[in-house]
């Protein structure tokens, strides 16, 4: 909601409304208080909050960085490109276009659950109807992303992703039946039929126990095919690369928002921001003991560099990662890289690694 400033007075009554305007406003003046000083807004520049005597709007050109405005850039991204490719239905065009669904795979590694996850402000109907629009729309996008990616592996014959993306559709709604039959597909042209009719008849039980229905024709008409044996591989795109003269992605910034600002040390974050931009510098590591601030470093001077790498900046945490194996699916799931059937997953990331310009931050590497 940056896009427009916002007045104390319906921001007081929409987060505490169950008190007179006069105590939400103090209240309201409290958190903005506190606010700019978690921020260190009035050091900040530009202010990431531009708060006047009647108003306050978060300022969209100050330097920050939000999952959920990242997510939005890349489906704007593809609906650009399909009006410029004259396509009226940007879905259509995204099944059809390598480059797009690199965008809409960038953009579902971001969704990692429902919108403000959390968030509840008892007796405001107001700010609770907003967050379950927010939420819903999201949520269908991601849904409507999944559908698009995995129908577009499928005409590639990537049918480890397209059962990948189908996947995570049914995980996020199970009663999706067109994620089921992207599932059913994907196994039976993989030559996995039993796995394929088992999966109908998941659909058909919780269509069932959830709805009370049965599956549709379409769905009953492709199960008949899978048993016959006559489902057919859908004729691969004529494009399923991206084009030179096509639009490029915007620049993913994958990096956590620090809980405080970053003070002082600006000697070594210049430092290392001149090492980062040197080609010659493939590899840099930065030493010291626990809890001396080497992430927080490292992350400062990276958020100055968001602009200088095509493919993005990238913050993988490997706290948890116990074995060297994990390193490569670590940086796969956070990359949002699948793998595929029969190679070795490490030779396949480095490969895909190769052809991209790309500033990854290992945290917790040793």
């Amino acid at each position: 909601e940056a896009d427009r400033p916002h007045t104390r007075v319906a921001l007081a009554g929409l987060l505490w409304p169950d008190t007179s305007e006069a105590q939400a406003l103090r209240n309201l003046r409290q958190a903005l208080f506190r606010l700019r000083h978690v921020l260190d807004n009035d050091s900040a520049q530009p202010p990431f909050l531009q708060i006047n005597t009647t108003t306050v709007q978060f300022n969209d050109a100050s330097d920050h960085w939000f999952d959920g405005a990242a997510f939005i850039q890349f489906l704007a991204a593809c609906r650009q490109h399909s009006r410029e490719r004259g396509v009226a239905n940007p879905s259509e065009h995204r099944r059809h276009c390598g480059q797009c669904c690199e965008r809409l795979a960038h953009a579902i590694a971001l969704y990692r659950g429902e919108f403000m996850h959390g968030i509840y402000i008892d007796g405001s109907p107001a700010l609770e109807e907003w967050l379950l629009l927010r939420r819903e729309w999201f949520h269908h996008q991601t849904l409507t992303a999944l559908y698009d990616l995995a129908a577009w592996h499928e005409m590639q014959q990537h049918y480890s992703r397209a059962y990948d993306y189908a996947r995570r559709q049914v995980e996020l709604d199970p009663l999706r039946e067109e994620a089921h039959r992207q599932l059913m597909r994907a196994l039976a042209l993989d030559g996995k039929r039993s796995e394929a009719l088992a999966q109908y008849e998941a659909c058909y039980t919780v269509l069932y126990e959830e709805l009370g229905t049965a599956p549709t024709a379409e769905t009953e008409q492709l199960v008949r095919q899978i048993e016959e044996g006559t489902l057919r591989a859908p004729l691969a795109s004529a494009h399923p690369q991206p084009l030179a003269n096509d639009v490029v992605t915007p620049p993913l910034v994958a990096l956590p928002a620090p809980a405080t600002p970053f003070c002082g040390r600006e000697e070594e974050r210049s430092q290392l921001r001149t090492r980062l931009l040197d080609p010659a510098q493939r590899l840099i590591t930065l030493l010291g003991q626990g809890g001396v601030g080497k992430t927080r470093l490292a992350l400062a001077a990276a958020a100055d560099l968001t602009g200088a790498f095509a493919d993005g900046v990238w913050f993988v945490a490997l706290e948890r990662v116990t074995e060297k194996e994990g390193l490569v699916t670590a940086l796969a799931g956070t990359l949002g890289f699948h793998f595929q059937p029969g190679g070795e997953p490490k030779q396949q990331l480095f490969a895909y690694l190769r052809q991209r310009e790309a500033l990854l931050i290992l945290d917790n590497v040793e």
